[in-house]
């Protein structure tokens, strides 16, 4: 998975896989309030994404070149 906000991630994820982390995720809680939310996109989507990134000063605009 790729951080792409504070607490956002974005990646390829199976359904194994994604019955694991929930399962994880809910432990993880107990019985402490939060909201976590796991959105399917389908390839459509992801291909319709759009990007605005303005790197912060001394960073390399071109994406992926910061370890991003």
């Amino acid at each position: 998975m790729k951080r792409i906000q504070y607490s956002a991630f974005l990646g390829d994820m199976n359904f194994t896989r994604r019955d694991e982390l929930l399962l994880r995720l809910k432990r993880l809680l107990g019985k402490s309030p939060g909201n976590i939310q796991l959105i399917p996109l389908c390839d459509k989507d992801m291909r319709l994404r759009t990007i605005v990134d303005v790197p912060k000063p001394g960073e390399d605009p071109r994406p992926d070149a910061n370890g991003k």
